[in-house]
Formats: C-alpha cells, sequence, structure tokens
C-alpha cells in the first residue's frame, strides 16, 4: 500500500551519502560550480485534491483537539477509516502500528478516524478499550456521525487517504494488502 513512504521520509545510508559528496564534488572540480545533474521536477499540486477537515468529531483518544491540530502541521497524515468489530481493520493494525513506529519521527503521523457501522461501536468507552487491546498509540477520532467519512467521500472500512505536508492527497488505498 504505501510503499512510497521512502519517497517521503529518506535516510541516507553512510555509503550512500559519500556516493552523492563524491559525485558533488567531481561535478564541482569540473565546472567550477555545483549544478544539480538530476534536478527534481516540479509536481503541480492542483492535480491533487486537497485533504477535507476533520468534521464532527465526538470524541478524542490518545489526544486532544488542541494537541492534534498543532501535530498535523507540515506533516504527512495518513488517515486511516476503520471501526473495531471489522477483521479487515484489525488485521491492517500489525502494519499501522509498525509504520507509526518507523516514520513518526520522520514526519509521518497517523490518525484513525473510528467510523462506527454499528450503533454500540459509538460508545468512547469501546473504542478505548480497542485502542488499548490492539495497542494503538496515534491519535483516533470518533466520527459517530460519519462527517468526516463523508467530506473523504468514504466508502469503505478500513480505507486509508494518506496526504502530503501541504494537505493532498497523494495515495488512497481500500481495504486490506499492498502493504509494500
Amino acid at each position: 500500500m504505501l510503499g512510497g513512504l521512502g519517497y517521503y521520509f529518506t535516510t541516507l545510508d553512510k555509503p550512500r551519502e559519500n556516493q552523492i559528496q563524491n559525485t558533488a564534488n567531481n561535478i564541482t572540480q569540473a565546472s567550477g560550480s555545483v549544478t544539480n545533474p538530476n534536478p527534481v521536477q516540479q509536481v503541480d499540486e492542483s492535480q491533487f485534491p486537497l485533504v477535507p477537515d476533520l468534521v464532527g468529531i465526538s470524541g478524542y483518544v490518545n489526544t486532544t483537539p488542541e494537541d492534534l491540530k498543532s501535530a498535523m502541521k507540515d506533516k504527512v497524515v495518513l488517515y486511516d477509516f476503520w471501526t473495531y468489530s471489522c477483521i479487515n481493520c484489525i488485521r491492517t493494525f500489525p502494519y499501522l502500528k509498525a509504520w507509526n513506529e518507523k516514520y513518526s519521527d520522520k514526519g509521518l503521523l497517523i490518525i484513525g478516524v473510528h467510523s462506527p457501522e454499528f450503533e454500540f461501536e459509538k460508545d468512547i468507552n469501546n473504542v478505548k478499550m480497542a485502542v488499548a487491546k490492539y495497542g494503538l498509540k496515534y491519535p483516533t477520532v470518533l466520527d459517530n456521525d460519519h462527517s468526516t467519512w463523508n467530506a473523504f467521500g468514504n466508502r469503505y472500512w478500513p480505507a486509508e487517504y494518506l496526504a502530503d505536508s501541504s494537505g493532498h492527497i497523494r495515495h488512497t488505498h481500500f481495504g486490506e494488502g499492498a502493504y509494500d
């Protein structure tokens, strides 16, 4: 699903860093100035939709409204729509937890958007128990009336929307699988 995360979170190992430095030195020696042999192509962001606001949120787990708003600034955000009685959603948790562990300090913020299918799933205490049971450390918001679900035009559990740091949706995935 998110093989492209490396695009957003690159860290250079020492050999690769040395290779880049050597290339820069060679270019400088040959031309007297540094030029980028592989310039970054500008992408027209207008081709990517802006992420909708989190609306109609009735509760927060592992965060507060203020902390979440602050945490979202300049981050790549993965919005994970789920509900705790959905087996397909539960099967994604090991991957989400691993990504959170690996990339949260590199600029990724995962936000669980709990959008209940059944009435009993609207109880914040039940959601808190599920978050604890599955060891979800990232923020989760309760979208009990499906306002955020509808703002995203979502129709699936689980559903992932990956937004870049400027708030444009760059990738979507519905269901399980494609975790690489």
